[in-house]
């Protein structure tokens, strides 16, 4: 009996961590790197789902013409979306750094 309270209270001591956890509010260095994985998990499955279109088009397109003008097309627009997604993704890594960088002077000025 005495097992059981005392498994008892270790899940309500695992409970409690776990909603302190989660009510805690996540730090800007953390938002912003979850931000940097998801843009780069975004732009994976994009160019993943892009190339797959190509490929449907070489296997289903009979006209010749009409399977490179819409390659051509498909290619730029993949160009295009690749430098939008890079300089999101260099902007965010920017702001990485800032707060890095803004977190070692703090922490630099609080030791003084």
């Amino acid at each position: 009996m005495e097992n059981n309270n005392y498994n008892s209270s270790e899940s309500d001591s695992q409970s409690s961590k776990n909603i302190n956890k989660i009510n805690s509010e996540p730090s800007q260095d953390e938002l912003l790197e979850n931000l940097e994985h998801s843009l780069d998990n975004f732009t994976t499955e994009a160019s993943n789902l892009i190339d797959s279109l190509v490929d449907s088009i070489d296997s289903s397109v009979k006209s010749e013409e009409i399977r490179i003008e819409s390659k051509n097309i498909i290619s730029d627009i993949k160009k295009d979306f690749s430098k939008a997604l890079s300089e999101a993704g260099d902007k965010i890594s920017e702001q990485i750094m800032e707060e890095n960088t803004r977190n070692r002077f703090t922490n630099y000025s609080e030791e003084e």
